[in-house]
């Protein structure tokens, strides 16, 4: 009996819900006229821009969204908490006027992610992925997650062939470190040493570089800040449902901090099982990489929804190697059901419902069973007549 998520009716559904985000995009501003697109950007941006006039030790304060709120009207304005070296990424978008900067930085990030994509599935997994309703939501802020899914992209395709350009794409993660706990981790398990020195290497060289533009004042106020960062996202002034960890999936169900904390931590134990048993299992730097991803969902406290296209990295090796291996049951309606979970999770949110770490245990199970199956010669997968037509985005290489 033929399947009935096919490659060829995903691959149109593809096309249809495209066409329908196009047509969709312009009536949400119609009907949503307070909608702020870039508002986190106008943070990023006017620290950049501070940073430019000479003031980069200021940008960790109030100044920050006072200036925010100056530029784009009443609005709830984060402060600027990323680590200094992120300036050095934004102090080039902050030379452009503030509309110019949004749509570059989206077109910049969009552009790296689609090559990080293209690599890992083929040229037709780009525009589904760039459809992805977790891409639409980062764009739509205006965030870092397509730039953070690039890097991991980039990293998943040369850790092989390039162990030494793959240790710099992950290195120069230092701006958002928490991204990339695991790397260092995998890594090691896996022996890719070139890759390590590499990454400790770009890093430091960063970290060398921002204090000599900033100054060691600004890391000073960076490190003096971290408590009232970590106070905006743990005690919920952010909002609970901008984010999908486990922590916050449970205090948005009215858990206590520390029984938050306590869920979160046996959350990441796990994940760092997973990854070490995924690190044993498999030889290919792809699969590594993915299961990597997959597994930082659950080691991140403060996971935000603008970072999910960096899961769309582990979810492309898997269509990628399903064209190669054949589909396993389910796993096409799994997949599915993951691409259209960013949406589920805001809808859920605004109900009270955690539905993002459900849905990460979703795509973690989904590795874990094609790890299992591609890689374990005692196992046997599902064939399939045609393999190199069986991605659901008709993949290519």
């Amino acid at each position: 009996m033929k399947p009935l998520l096919t490659a060829d009716r995903m691959q149109a559904a593809a096309n249809v819900w495209i066409v329908a985000i196009a047509a969709t995009i312009p009536l949400l501003f119609w009907f949503h006229p307070e909608l702020q697109v870039g508002r986190d950007f106008a943070v990023l941006w006017t620290a950049g821009r501070m940073a430019l006039e000479g003031h980069a030790g200021d940008v960790y304060g109030d100044l920050v969204p006072t200036r925010v709120i100056a530029m784009i009207g009443p609005a709830t304005a984060a402060r600027f908490n990323y680590p200094p070296v992120a300036l050095l990424l934004y102090v080039p978008f902050a030379l452009l006027p503030f509309g110019a900067a949004k749509a570059a930085w989206v077109g910049a990030t969009a552009t790296a992610f689609a090559v990080a994509i293209r690599g890992i599935a083929g040229r037709n997994a780009v525009l589904a992925a760039l459809a992805c309703p977790a891409t639409l939501v980062c764009a739509l802020y205006v965030q870092n997650g397509m730039l953070l899914a690039a890097l991991l992209g980039a990293a998943a395709v040369l850790l092989d062939r390039a162990p030494i350009l793959a240790g710099i794409a992950i290195g120069c993660l230092i701006y958002k470190p928490h991204v990339a706990v695991l790397a260092p981790v995998l890594l090691a398990l896996t022996g890719k040493w070139r890759a390590f020195a590499a990454a400790g290497v770009a890093a430091a060289i960063l970290l060398a570089i921002s204090v000599l533009v900033f100054g060691t004042a600004c890391w000073a106020a960076f490190a003096a800040g971290l408590p009232a960062a970590q106070a905006l996202y743990a005690d919920g002034i952010a909002g609970f449902d901008r984010f999908v960890s486990p922590y916050m999936g449970l205090r948005l169900l009215g858990a206590t901090a520390r029984s938050a904390w306590i869920g979160q931590a046996l959350g990441a134990v796990a994940a760092l099982g997973f990854l070490i048993w995924a690190a044993r299992k498999t030889p290919d730097g792809k699969a590594a990489i993915a299961a990597m991803v997959v597994a930082t969902g659950f080691c991140v406290p403060f996971l935000g929804e603008y970072d999910l296209p960096i899961l769309i990295v582990p979810a492309a090796w898997l269509i990628a190697d399903a064209g190669r291996n054949g589909w396993l049951p389910f796993e096409r309606a799994a997949l599915l059901l993951l691409y259209l979970s960013p949406m589920i999770v805001k809808l859920a949110a605004g109900h009270g419902i955690p539905f993002g770490p459900p849905a990460m245990a979703l795509l973690l199970l989904s590795v874990a069973r094609r790890l299992r199956r591609s890689y374990d010669p005692s196992d046997k997968h599902e064939e399939l007549p045609c393999p190199a037509r069986c991605t659901a985005t008709g993949s290519s290489t």
